[in-house]
């Protein structure tokens, strides 16, 4: 690879996690290159013993070294999911022997046709199985309303390097939609859907670690969201149900999700990680979807913060105020600059339909 096409690669996988994790922007506009593209390197660290966080430019997976071989919570994307496994190989050569999807998008899932097609199995919430098997045709109804809702917040962000900012996310999350609706139609195996589905609660025993994976109750990030966790490491993945230092995005048009269900889903895991005793570790390490690890402290603090943003965006409807002067109103509220602003957007429309 050219090393002009590996600096606009980085600066990609940069503008696309930032844009992801609410973070400033300092890349300067947008580049055109496709989003979706299949990574030039891989980021590794250690998180626990033998349990580690890869990244290839969109989502965290864990891999977790058993006396079987490997577990993974998460694959990334298809282009990426490849990239990985050939760094976890390296890790240690020993089989992959199982892998759990925390929900269905294609930067979480999209690498189950690489494991599926090895004879791994894979195993994710029956919610995320169903949403997995016919994701083309919510994407073709659901894409175009959600493009749509971004496209309309960019242009009402609030005018300064703060809108411009977040005009900057509300582009990136409108790119990756409408990329990944092409990638889909042109590609039957852009997600293959789970195949050991389970209710509620699942805990396996493989070589030798616990391995607990939990599905909430109620729509959340989507409606089919899990969190797995290895207790006697201390390590939890939880998906896109928590995002570190900003508010999660609730899919609502193309997952069921809810950020009412957000808010519930933190309720939920707060109340697991207190009760369950994690090891001498110094508390539970928890593994978000996207970014750096946080603590149980990180997360109320972050549960708190949504907590306040959904009181002043509250307020701000019912006195009257549309979206865009709502989220204007509520920057700073809970999270710094204008980290929840899309979330104003998303209880509104949530509000609004009931």
């Amino acid at each position: 690879m050219a090393i002009h096409q590996l600096a606009t690669m980085r600066r990609l996988q940069a503008a696309s996690l930032a844009a992801i994790l609410n973070l400033p922007l300092t890349l300067g506009a947008a580049t055109a290159e496709p989003i979706r593209a299949v990574p030039p390197y891989v980021q590794v660290d250690s998180v626990a013993d033998s349990t580690w966080v890869l990244r290839a430019g969109t989502a965290n997976v864990v891999a977790a070294l058993t006396a079987k071989g490997w577990v993974l919570v998460d694959t990334g994307t298809r282009a990426e999911a490849i990239p990985i496994r050939q760094e976890v190989q390296r890790l240690a050569t020993r089989p992959i022997v199982a892998v759990f999807n925390t929900h269905f998008h294609d930067d979480h899932s999209g690498g189950n046709a690489v494991y599926r097609g090895m004879g791994v199995p894979v195993y994710a919430s029956r919610a995320t199985v169903e949403l997995e098997k016919d994701l083309l045709a919510r994407m073709k109804a659901g894409v175009p309303r959600e493009a749509a809702r971004l496209d309309s917040a960019a242009a009402g962000a609030m005018a300064g390097p703060e809108g411009d900012r977040v005009s900057s996310f509300y582009d990136f999350l409108a790119r990756w939609w409408r990329e990944g609706l092409d990638d889909a139609t042109r590609d039957p195996l852009f997600v293959v859907p789970a195949d050991r589905p389970f209710d509620g609660r699942l805990e396996l025993s493989i070589g030798g670690v616990r391995v607990e994976a939990r599905a909430f109750s109620r729509g959340a990030h989507s409606a089919g969201d899990a969190i797995v966790a290895f207790p006697g490491r201390g390590v939890v993945a939880v998906g896109d149900v928590v995002v570190k230092g900003g508010a999660p995005w609730a899919d609502q048009f193309v997952g069921g999700g809810s950020l009412e269900g957000v808010l519930a889903a933190q309720d939920s895991l707060l109340g697991w990680l207190g009760a369950v005793a994690a090891p001498d570790t110094g508390g539970w390490h928890i593994v978000p979807g996207h970014g750096s690890v946080v603590r149980e402290a990180d997360l109320a603090a972050d549960h708190k913060a949504l907590l306040q943003l959904r009181a002043c965006a509250r307020q701000a409807f019912e006195a009257g105020r549309p979206r865009g002067l709502a989220a204007d109103d509520c920057a700073g509220t809970g999270f710094p600059g204008a980290a929840g602003a899309y979330a104003v957007w998303q209880f509104d429309a949530e509000w609004r339909t009931r």
